[in-house]
């Protein structure tokens, strides 16, 4: 059984501005590692899920 991808919003920090930016992943945990081998774990300041209205 496939898991369904969700959208979330990590605030990273790049170039010395804060920015958001969506990264794809199965849960929050994942969402973080993914974030913290993208950007490194000192750039990676919130993890949050996408909420649609």
């Amino acid at each position: 059984m496939k898991t369904k991808m969700k959208l979330f919003k990590v605030t990273v920090k790049q170039g010395g501005e804060m920015q958001e930016v969506p990264v794809w992943a199965e849960s929050l945990e994942t969402a973080l590692e993914a974030a913290d081998l993208t950007y490194g774990e000192d750039n990676v300041y919130r993890v949050r899920p996408e909420v649609s209205q």
